[in-house]
């Protein structure tokens, strides 16, 4: 009942009194994480990091915890840290039992104790819930990567005979942080012809973590092979520990996948790539594109795993960051619809709905003229990318129906065959357009329009460009 006080008294804007009750049930029990889970809630809406921080540090300082707390507490570390600095001490005391394995197998991988560290990731395995049909598939990626970085091709066994893939084609939907690609998202997802694919997927787009990375770093060998190990236990199987709020939803992302994999086909999707990868590292004569056309491979597997081997036209929702286009490369058969905002409205909803927004306007110029930047570059130096990629403008997106109708139609969809109306609703939309008018800190609107005053936009009101 204290809970579902807080939670109603937060959900009318009653930060404070939800609070003290979620203190002094946190005094009655200390051990409940769906005590402690509000309480961050509460103060992320509050935008109080510091109280979350603290409270995360209580958790890590106590002598019994469950593991389900010692997660939602690494969770929310990473969440409340904004600059992506969490205590390492602290977020290692916070590993619960998958990822206190998962870090001795990145250790003991690191030191070329290859059968320890298998146990050990054997072990993440088998704490983080993964499935029992799964589990050999997961150890045979394993064995690929570590019989290849011991220079014994044997010990990794025989490598799997991979299965027949058919290419799919793919819609993605692009955007960089609060620019409108939901909503473009759920309008295309209203025609019967698209298998979409929930979840803002992290394998294609994180710095640090995706597959990108491995692209770039295909050539150096001993680098490639401790990239793919980690991107094997982070990005694929989910388990490995976190020092960000990035990895996090990796993380989390990939943990829901395997965990629903009951019949290993995800795994084996995931050990096929491995091996490929590394057959292809071994190789020194290996040109790059050959790693691109096994990364497009892969992307071709799971997309046939997420949306059904029948699928013919997939959408996904935000694989790949604007200011990271050229990991759709790695894609195979797609198309890449990037969301384009007002900076000026931009800047305001991230200021409202997101509760890691920094709110420096300083900064947001800086990041959004480095992404628009890095953007044109890549667009500029590959005719064959700028070929798959099509600029959407949010705010002529929301406001005009034969606009959003002639992008359909221009992605090979069927007008007759949309479910009108089922997830997107263009007048509750129509907020989102020009959302800086009453925004009260209107200096930072007027120094957005006189350093990106090149992006902002007019977009036109009339009432009969909005329809459903």
């Amino acid at each position: 009942m204290m809970i579902l006080a807080a939670k109603v008294l937060r959900k009318y804007g009653r930060l404070a009194p939800a609070r003290l009750i979620l203190d002094l049930a946190m005094k009655l029990a200390p051990g409940s994480v769906a005590v402690f889970a509000e309480f961050c809630v509460n103060r992320m809406a509050a935008r109080d990091f510091s109280a979350i921080t603290e409270r995360c540090k209580a958790v890590a300082r106590m002598t019994t915890v469950s593991d389900a707390l010692k997660e939602a507490a690494s969770s929310f570390l990473t969440r409340a840290s904004l600059d992506d600095d969490a205590s390492v001490e602290t977020m290692a005391l916070l590993r619960n039992g998958f990822r206190s394995a998962s870090a001795r197998s990145a250790e003991q991988f690191r030191l070329g104790q290859y059968a320890a560290s298998r146990v050990a990731f054997a072990q993440a395995l088998a704490l983080s819930g993964a499935p029992e049909k799964a589990v050999p598939e997961w150890l045979a990626a394993f064995d690929a990567i570590a019989g290849s970085d011991a220079g014994d091709t044997e010990s990794a066994g025989a490598p799997l005979v991979a299965d027949a893939v058919l290419p799919v084609r793919k819609i993605v939907v692009s955007g960089m942080y609060w620019s409108g690609s939901g909503a473009i998202y759920d309008y295309l997802r209203e025609f019967g012809q698209l298998a979409p694919v929930t979840g803002e997927l992290r394998l294609w787009k994180e710095d640090g973590l995706c597959l990108n990375d491995l692209a770039h770093g295909f050539g150096d060998a001993r680098r490639f092979n401790d990239d793919l190990f980690r991107f094997l236990a982070l990005a694929l199987a989910g388990n490995s520990p976190v020092a960000n709020w990035r990895e996090q939803l990796a993380v989390q992302y990939a943990l829901a996948t395997v965990r629903s994999d009951i019949y290993g086909r995800y795994a084996r999707a995931c050990r096929s790539f491995v091996e490929e990868a590394v057959a292809l590292a071994r190789n020194r004569d290996s040109p790059h594109d050959s790693f691109i056309d096994t990364a497009a491979r892969f992307s071709d597997r799971l997309a046939r795993y997420w949306a059904g081997n029948d699928a013919d036209l997939v959408l996904f929702d935000n694989i790949v960051h604007i200011g990271g286009i050229d990991a759709v490369s790695l894609l195979g058969d797609a198309v890449v619809l990037c969301s384009f905002r007002d900076p000026r409205s931009n800047f305001v909803a991230r200021w409202y709905e997101n509760p890691r927004f920094h709110r420096d306007v300083g900064r947001y110029i800086e990041y959004y003229r480095d992404t628009m930047e890095r953007f044109e570059t890549a667009l500029a130096g590959s005719a064959e990318l700028a070929s798959r990629v099509r600029r959407i403008r949010f705010e002529d997106f929301i406001l005009s129906e034969t606009y959003r109708d002639e992008l359909a139609v221009s992605c090979g969809l069927d007008l007759g065959r949309r479910d009108k109306g089922r997830y997107f609703k263009p007048r509750a939309s129509h907020r989102n357009v020009a959302n800086y008018i009453d925004f009260p800190h209107q200096d930072s609107i007027r120094l957005i329009e006189r350093e990106l005053g090149a992006y902002c936009v007019e977009p036109t009101t009339a009432s009969e460009h909005v329809h459903g």
